[in-house]
């Protein structure tokens, strides 16, 4: 998850989460800013649905290369949702219920039926993530999936076999030298999103 970090770059030169990516005639922002819940550590359903639904309409808005809408749509068929403990109760409730009551002052009727959030994702509550990494993430991982990996090469390998009787001696045997350059990173910003928490 260290993909806002400058050692994090993706293929285009910025970090992965970031609101300056460039693809073609695509520009994705895959790094969104929260709509400023009550309490960033302790969201309500409420806070959580409008929360979710932004990154899911972030996902749906993703363009191809040449600019054409529904780049996602296919890959919508599987979400999932990675989250630090912090907001797993939020999350379950969701995502699990098929009617929510709402005890918040929400402007919802109690017992509202919840047809767009339920199953909507597969969750994963990551501890690792630390109580103090206020994010949620959404990724479309349904078929088909365009290979997101990216691999440039800068050097092409080269292959040396020191074989030669004084190398053989030097070296107490045949010595075999490889170089290459390149970058392998993951590079397709546009099948994630990452909401931060404020």
């Amino acid at each position: 998850m260290a993909g806002a970090t400058s050692g994090s770059n993706s293929f285009d030169a910025v970090t992965f989460f970031n609101a300056s990516h460039v693809i073609g005639a695509a520009a994705p922002d895959n790094a969104k800013a929260s709509s400023a819940p009550t309490d960033a550590d302790n969201l309500t359903t409420t806070e959580m649905k409008v929360e979710l639904r932004a990154m899911m309409l972030a996902l749906q808005g993703y363009k191809d290369d040449t600019g054409e809408e529904g780049y996602n749509w296919p890959s919508l068929s599987k979400l999932v949702i990675m989250a630090n403990q912090d907001y797993e109760l939020a999350l379950r409730e969701t995502i699990n219920s098929s009617i929510i009551a709402f005890s918040d002052d929400s402007g919802y009727a109690a017992g509202v039926s919840n047809p767009y959030f339920e199953n909507m994702a597969d969750i994963i509550i990551n501890p690792y993530l630390g109580s103090d990494h206020d994010y949620l993430y959404m990724a479309a991982l349904g078929d088909p999936v365009r290979m997101p990996f990216v691999y440039q090469e800068r050097m092409p390998l080269e292959i040396r076999v020191l074989n030669d009787e004084a190398s053989i001696v030097t070296n107490r045997g045949v010595l075999v030298a490889c170089r290459d350059r390149c970058r392998f990173a993951y590079g397709e910003p546009r099948k994630m999103v990452r909401n931060a928490l404020t």
